[in-house]
């Protein structure tokens, strides 16, 4: 009887844990239209490939994430960016110049509030576009871009494809289609992008999920940066697209 007490006891904690684990917490797959649009990245430039984040992408050859996805590459190297069962060389990558003093300001942060200042600060640079030679397949389908500053308030779709679950910290379960979930469009005063949990267990977004998009009426206006918690609320942070309007069209493919 004892036994049967501790498995059921360990089953419900791992079930919980399992639940709680899901990338994009509280997410839905997303529709068709959308799996070929954003999807699950890793960037190989060893024997392993990195951690994998989530991408949009915008072009026949260019794929949009964010820039602390790209920041430990050795440039010294052969890249290549893996999705399901492609592997695609990579050309070049772009990154705006500022975000590399404001990422080692967040590094070097002491207290919270400070780190948590120069975690905001981080996504108005927290971009990258990840060019490929040579074009992506047919059934890959870029979106399309808004450079239009959108409205708080607005409801918004978050979409990204991180891992589904991790068990035992050696076991993943990886998914490679996105999920995706609603939220109502915060602008703080730094001019990034907000979204706020539906309470303080929820951070909206989660490990594999940056990158990912912020979508207004389908079209891309934001990427994920990640999950921005302060004391008190959950919420995640978003990298605006229209700040970078120059950047993006000047140097994707």
């Amino acid at each position: 009887m004892r036994f049967i007490n501790i498995f059921l006891t360990l089953f419900i904690f791992l079930s919980y844990w399992i639940h709680e684990a899901h990338a994009l917490p509280r997410g839905e797959p997303v529709p068709q239209e959308l799996e070929s649009s954003i999807i699950k990245i890793r960037l190989k430039w060893k024997e392993k490939p990195d951690m994998p984040c989530s991408a949009t992408v915008i072009g026949n050859k260019s794929v949009l994430t964010a820039a602390h996805c790209v920041e430990k590459i050795d440039l010294r190297s052969q890249i290549n960016l893996l999705h399901n069962d492609y592997q695609f060389s990579v050309d070049s990558i772009f990154v705006p110049l500022k975000y590399y003093p404001a990422i080692q300001e967040y590094y070097l942060a002491q207290d919270f509030n400070e780190k948590l200042r120069a975690h905001r600060k981080t996504a108005l640079y927290d971009i990258a576009i990840i060019n490929l030679s040579e074009s992506l397949p047919l059934n890959y389908k870029p979106i399309e871009l808004s450079f239009e500053p959108p409205h708080a308030g607005k409801q918004i779709k978050i979409v990204a494809a991180g891992l589904t679950r991790v068990i035992f910290k050696y076991f993943i379960t990886p998914v490679e289609t996105a999920r995706f979930r609603l939220g109502e469009l915060e602008i703080l005063p730094n001019k990034i992008f907000m979204v706020r949990g539906e309470d303080f267990s929820d951070p909206v977004t989660a490990p594999g999920d940056s990158g990912g998009a912020l979508l207004e009426s389908e079209k891309l206006i934001g990427v994920i940066r990640g999950s921005s918690a302060t004391q008190t609320e959950a919420a995640s942070i978003f990298t605006p697209l229209w700040l970078h309007k120059e950047f993006i069209q000047k140097y994707k493919y």
